[in-house]
């Protein structure tokens, strides 16, 4: 909870103007002035905020060439809660990559619960490569880098 803890009386009702959630989550809010008894709101969902920023939140350190490997990004809002109410679509481009080499598999994914997955991408070549994501309405992300081994 963030701002003031107090409020103004209006015909029996308390505002709080200057109060606000960062957090996402269910809250039950409590009131007390040390006259009365605590009065407790019923439960009020704080929802995540549009899309403010993407990231990688799983890659695979190497792999093989021409076997299949998965990624994850997922976008944020300002306060970090994952952008539950987002679906949006996230592309996935190679980002640093060796000459010639390209990447396969589902290159766009439709935003769920705020991840974007993709399971089926394999590189061509043996090498060090980076991935990009773009999409959401953020600024695009690169991915670490992973290794691609050849496979005999």
């Amino acid at each position: 909870l963030l701002g003031s803890s107090s409020g103004s009386v209006k015909n029996g009702v308390v505002f709080f103007t200057k109060t606000s959630f960062q957090k996402a989550g269910v809250y039950v809010v409590a009131a007390v002035d040390g006259r009365y008894t605590i009065a407790t709101s019923n439960p009020f969902t704080v929802a995540a905020g549009a899309p403010a920023k993407m990231a990688f939140t799983t890659s695979p350190k190497a792999t093989g060439t021409g076997q299949p490997f998965s990624v994850e990004v997922t976008l944020y809002d300002r306060y970090k809660n994952v952008a539950t109410g987002d679906h949006s679509i996230v592309t996935l481009i190679l980002g640093k990559h060796p000459r010639g080499s390209f990447l396969s598999g589902a290159l766009s994914h439709t935003v769920v619960d705020g991840k974007a997955v993709f399971s089926d991408l394999m590189v061509s070549d043996s090498g060090s490569y980076s991935l990009k994501a773009t999409g959401g309405g953020v600024r695009s992300v690169s991915s670490k880098t992973i290794k691609a081994f050849a496979i005999n």
